[in-house]
């Protein structure tokens, strides 16, 4: 929409492969927002006692997902000592059906066609990715000596998943 602009501070959008619609995280607000690109008028909003901020929608356009933050992300909070939550929502219907806990302090996500969500931690200096399965949360594997606060993509095939360090010199 020309000259479009949203009326509160954003934290992370991402857009809709298959209808006219960007989704908006605001942790300040703890919103999730449905914004339709072809009036410029949020259609959905949801909120959150948790603080929603990266997200990730699935390649097929089926699925959203949003990190679902307990607190601000340190380098000084350990792994181990990690809690998050995810929200999913079916896109079709434009409703979250699923919320569920993860250990781990949700940064990065990135999740497939097929049911897997990557996500990056966002806390604790050397870390992990995991992979859970974005139905039931359930972690299927992981991997350490990951960078805090890596920021996800994933390959088109869906089989690969890049990750992309900051906050540290040089970022690689």
């Amino acid at each position: 929409h020309p000259g479009f602009t949203l009326p509160f501070p954003l934290t992370h959008a991402v857009f809709d492969p298959e209808r006219p619609y960007v989704y908006v995280s605001s942790m300040d607000r703890k919103r999730v927002y449905f914004v339709n690109l072809e009036t410029g008028f949020i259609e959905r909003q949801f909120d959150f006692t948790l603080m929603p901020e990266h997200l990730a929608i699935t390649p097929d356009g089926s699925r959203l997902f949003v990190a679902l933050l307990s607190r601000q992300h340190s380098s000084q909070w350990w792994d181990g000592d990690h809690e998050g939550m995810i929200a999913s929502f079916d896109l079709d219907l434009q409703v979250k059906d699923r919320q569920f806990s993860i250990a781990e302090d949700p940064f990065g996500l990135v999740a497939t066609s097929n049911g897997q969500l990557v996500v990056s931690s966002g806390s604790g200096q050397w870390t992990y990715i995991r992979v859970f399965d974005a139905e039931t949360g359930t972690a299927l594997g992981a991997d350490s000596g990951v960078r805090q606060a890596t920021r996800l993509a994933l390959h088109p095939s869906e089989d690969v998943v890049y990750g992309a360090d900051n906050g540290i010199s040089p970022s690689d």
